[in-house]
């Protein structure tokens, strides 16, 4: 007969010996749940409870919001003629979008 040692130290040996361990522990453990009876749950008496219950009406809501701030733009820009002259009007809108012009040199 082999010791408790030498069983212990195979790794297959150690590996069948947990196995069935757990299958027997397993098996144990059914036995036990369907012995031990069932605790009855007791339904609580069905009393009413008082409510208070109001009538809801639909009203406008507001879909925006107002809040203080400020705005600064991502990156700030530079923008040079490239000649020399005097401004002598402004056509476009601060804020607004351009369009491709004719040209410096077409005047008309």
């Amino acid at each position: 007969m082999k010791k408790r040692s030498e069983i212990l130290n195979d790794p297959k040996k150690k590996m069948w010996l947990m196995v069935g361990s757990a299958a027997c522990a397993i098996v144990l453990l059914g036995f036990i749940t369907k012995l031990i009876p069932k605790a009855e749950v007791k339904q609580a008496e069905e009393k009413p409870i008082p409510v208070r219950a109001i009538l809801l009406e639909g009203k406008p809501v507001r879909d925006t919001i107002v809040l203080p701030g400020r705005i600064e733009g991502n990156a700030d820009i530079m923008i040079a003629s490239e000649k020399v002259g005097r401004v002598v009007e402004i056509a476009a809108e601060k804020g607004g979008y351009g369009q491709k012009g004719p040209g410096p040199d077409a005047r008309g």
